[in-house]
């Protein structure tokens, strides 16, 4: 019987096979039994994702970032900039201690600047990404799963009431780049010769 209404409804005695049992896990329920999935999305797998995301993965494809922050009280800054998170970072966690605010600058891979400045508490989303932002009386705390869609930079608004501060954790990608050494002389002094670099 629904509330407030005379109209009853019968629900069926189990959800559909392949329903999911919970929405953060891959485990599906199928003949009314809850069964577990892995990253690997075989039934009875164990695999599970590593802090960079790849599936079965041993960790080696990003590190750990963390630290601290202590805010400086300074008559002529209003704000500051706490750390720049990259592109494809994860579990992201940023959390203020003070009477400061925290608010957020962004850089898209294609250059696309935008601002967010946290004024209400609860998820969003920003460039791809959701986030969970907590407002309570003495601190703000900041989270994203990620991967994160862009570039992130986490700011401070100071109030200039005390000092804060801000600790953050995440794992950043390892990217691999080219670095270039200088040319090698050339092999000849005089037309058709050939120059060598390592990269």
């Amino acid at each position: 019987l629904a509330k407030g209404t005379s109209l009853i409804v019968e629900l069926a005695p189990k959800v559909l096979d392949g329903t999911r049992c919970y929405t953060e896990t891959l485990h599906m329920c199928i003949s009314g039994n809850c069964q577990v999935v892995g990253c690997d999305h075989q039934l009875g797998s164990s695999a599970k994702e590593d802090n960079c995301g790849i599936c079965d993965g041993n960790g080696s494809t990003c590190r750990l970032v963390r630290g601290q922050y202590k805010s400086q009280l300074s008559s002529n800054k209003l704000d500051d900039t706490i750390i720049a998170i990259p592109y494809g970072s994860r579990h992201v966690r940023i959390v203020l201690k003070g009477p400061d605010h925290l608010y957020l600058e962004t850089k898209t891979l294609l250059g696309q600047k935008g601002e967010n400045n946290l004024s209400t508490p609860g998820p969003f989303s920003s460039v791809n990404t959701s986030f969970d932002f907590q407002k309570l009386p003495d601190k703000e705390i900041l989270r994203a799963s990620g991967p994160l869609g862009a570039d992130f930079t986490v700011m401070i608004q100071h109030m200039g009431i005390g000092e804060s501060v801000v600790q953050f954790f995440f794992y950043q990608p390892i990217i691999h780049q080219w670095r270039e050494t200088d040319f090698f002389p050339c092999s000849v002094t005089c037309s058709g010769g050939y120059q060598l670099t390592s990269a």
